[in-house]
C-alpha cells in the first residue's frame, strides 16, 4: 500500500463522518456496503410487477391510443413517497450515477422474465438541449444506459430528439400536456429504428402523454414494435 492509498484509507472515516452517504429514497445514512438505497428500501418501496403479466395496468392505459407492444414499471408512485424523493434525487440531485444504479436493478429484476426478449434498441426519452445544459445530463438516459448494460442491448439517443423546450408537465392536466408536447419531439437518424422493436425508457408515467406521442413517433417511422419501461408509475 502506497502512501496515497494510506492517506485515503486514514481520512475516509473523516469524509464520511463529515459527508454522509445517504439513501436516494429515505435519506438516511447507507451503511458502508450499502449503495444508493439502504436496505430497507431496497426491501420496501413498492414494486408493481408488470413485468410478469400481460394486460397489466400500464398496458392497458394505452389501450386504444397507441399500438405497443409490452410495458411496465418498477415502482409504483404517490405523492410524498420515497419513491417520489428517489426520482427528485435522479432528476435533481446531480449525480447520475443514482440513475444508472436503478437502471441496472430493473434490468435484474427483469432477468427472469422475457420482458427484454425480442427487444433491439433502447430509447431513453429525451430532454431540451437548454434542459440538458443546465443539469448535466438526461436522467432518462441514465435509467436507460443503466438497463442497457445489465441487458447487454445497445442505447440510442440520436433517433428521438426533442426540438421544443417546454416547461415542467409535473401539475398539467392530460389536455394540458397533450397541448404542450405537441410537435415538441422529432425522428432524426431514421434508419437506425427501421424494422426494430424499439424500447422507450422515462422516470414516470403519469398521463402517458409523452410516452404515447413519441411510442406514435417512432411507429410512424417504421419501427416494427414499440414497449414501454418507467421507473416509476402512477397508480389509478
Amino acid at each position: 500500500m502506497n502512501l496515497l492509498q494510506k492517506t485515503s484509507k486514514l481520512f475516509d472515516p473523516l469524509i464520511s463522518l463529515l459527508y454522509p452517504r445517504l439513501c436516494s429514497a429515505c435519506e438516511n445514512v447507507l451503511l458502508e456496503e450499502e449503495k444508493i438505497l439502504c436496505t430497507k428500501c431496497q426491501y420496501d418501496l413498492p414494486e408493481t410487477d408488470f413485468h410478469s403479466f400481460r394486460g397489466n395496468p400500464m398496458e392497458k392505459l394505452f389501450d386504444g391510443r397507441v399500438n405497443i407492444e409490452k410495458a411496465t414499471a418498477l415502482y409504483y408512485f404517490s405523492k410524498d413517497s420515497k419513491v417520489q424523493q428517489l426520482i427528485h434525487d435522479i432528476k435533481y440531485g446531480g449525480n447520475p450515477k443514482v440513475g444508472l444504479y436503478i437502471g441496472k436493478t430493473i434490468g435484474i429484476r427483469l432477468e427472469k422474465s422475457d420482458f427484454m426478449h425480442g427487444i433491439d434498441l433502447i430509447i431513453p426519452i429525451p430532454i431540451h438541449p437548454k434542459r440538458l445544459k443546465k443539469r448535466g445530463y438526461n436522467q432518462a438516459e441514465s435509467i436507460a444506459l443503466g438497463l442497457a448494460l445489465k441487458a447487454n442491448i445497445p442505447i440510442i439517443t440520436s433517433s428521438l430528439i426533442k426540438a421544443k423546450n417546454i416547461s415542467s408537465q409535473t401539475v398539467k392536466s392530460r389536455l394540458e400536456r397533450w397541448k404542450s408536447i405537441e410537435d415538441a419531439f422529432i425522428v432524426a437518424n431514421q434508419e437506425s429504428i427501421i424494422g426494430k422493436h424499439v424500447l422507450l425508457v422515462d422516470d414516470v408515467l403519469t398521463t402517458g402523454a409523452t410516452l404515447e406521442t413519441c411510442a406514435q413517433l417512432l411507429i410512424d417511422s417504421v419501427a416494427d414494435k414499440v414497449s414501454l419501461l418507467t421507473l416509476a408509475y402512477v397508480e389509478r
